[in-house]
């Protein structure tokens, strides 16, 4: 019984505790009313999670929006430029002259029927390969599906390449100088090197490009009667094959450089092609008649000019490449004695566009970081 009654004395004393708790602070505070214990506060991470899936969920239905229209505008206009295509060239084969415009748009149809099989043929070899060829190679589309955001983006990306390939090619040419293990090639590599310092140091373009000497040519002798020689780069090391090939956007920097030949020679043909075309009378007014977008085209083609370049002179450049082209294989041709020996068309348009992205890369922002580097920020200039 005493036991009982000290039980209720101690219970008693510890709920006055816990109702009147001592100024000493020891005892629990009384509990908290239901509304203040239960009330729900929304902590902030709990808004940026709110707001962060939000965000990603407008950035999904925007890309798949645009993807939809992208596809849509695409084929459309894929299909659209066919038809036009089709007609110019059925009036080209019954000896009709082609506007240049008409000409640019051939040639942009040729490329986009070009990317779209390929990427056709990406599909067939393997579906799961398809979504990694588009993303790791941006100018895998066909241009008919570049909305004009795109359009700006792979105009700068060709500049960019421009620099990148050209520092790639002359970085490798440094190193095959210096590979013990083939010494022939590093011979050979060391006298190109000595050679690109000679045409890099010129004073115009002209006393720049002799430097090549015979390797503009080629023996007429060899191709039969009434065809045209084919692109034939033997003597090209692998690095300048790697850098040329960066420098035009055709082809990845990984691939050997026997692969890389091919997209090289393809876009050699066609700036042959398109010289033709630019080699036709009354050049100046068929090349104000273009579009900015066909004229930059052409210039990005050729090593030329820059996105942000008012459409005044980036026309003065693709002219000024005419001239030089035209006076080049005319100096070309006046220096050569022996008549079995004639000028290669493939290696003078190398020449030319290797001699138009040096001069070009000394006056782009995007070369300005390397120029600081090698220059203390100068800008010399090749002479054009």
């Amino acid at each position: 019984h005493r036991e009982q009654l000290r039980s209720a004395s101690l219970c008693r004393q510890r709920g006055i505790c816990l109702r009147q708790p001592s100024a000493a602070g020891l005892a629990f505070a009384p509990p908290p009313s239901w509304p203040e214990a239960y009330a729900v506060r929304s902590p902030e991470l709990a808004f940026a999670a709110g707001e962060f899936f939000e965000a990603q969920k407008t950035q999904m239905g925007d890309f798949f929006t645009e993807s939809w229209a992208r596809t849509k505008q695409g084929f459309s206009l894929l299909w659209k430029n066919w038809g036009i295509v089709r007609e110019v060239q059925q009036r080209r084969k019954e000896g009709a002259e082609i506007s240049l415009n008409e000409y640019c748009m051939i040639a942009r149809d040729k490329r986009d029927t070009g990317r779209l099989i390929r990427g056709i043929g990406v599909y067939a070899m393997s579906p799961s390969l398809l979504p990694y060829y588009l993303i790791f190679w941006p100018g895998a589309l066909p241009s008919t599906f570049d909305l004009p955001k795109h359009q700006e983006a792979k105009y700068r990306a060709a500049v960019a390449s421009r620099v990148e390939g050209l520092l790639t090619g002359l970085l490798e040419l440094e190193k095959e100088g210096i590979n013990e293990k083939a010494p022939a090639m590093a011979e050979e590599a060391k006298r190109l090197k000595n050679a690109g310092l000679q045409a890099l140091s010129s004073g115009n373009w002209k006393a720049a490009a002799a430097v090549a000497g015979p390797w503009l040519y080629y023996n007429a002798t060899a191709v039969s009667p009434g065809k045209t020689p084919r692109a034939n780069l033997e003597g090209l090391p692998p690095s300048l094959v790697k850098g040329a090939s960066m420098a035009v956007g055709a082809g990845f920097g990984w691939l050997p450089s026997f692969v890389l030949k091919f997209p090289l020679k393809g876009h050699l043909v066609s700036l042959i092609d398109g010289d033709a075309e630019l080699a036709k009378p009354m050049l100046d007014k068929r090349v104000a008649q273009l579009s900015r977008h066909d004229v930059l085209d052409l210039c990005l083609e050729r090593g030329l000019g820059h996105p942000d370049w008012p459409r005044a002179k980036l026309q003065e450049s693709l002219l000024d490449y005419s001239k030089h082209l035209d006076a080049f294989t005319k100096s070309l041709e006046a220096s050569q004695t022996n008549p079995e020996m004639q000028v290669d068309p493939f290696r003078l348009r190398l020449t030319l566009l290797a001699l138009s992205s040096v001069s070009s890369v000394r006056q782009v922002d995007e070369g300005d970081l390397t120029r600081a580097l090698y220059a203390g920020g100068k800008k010399p200039s090749l002479g054009f």
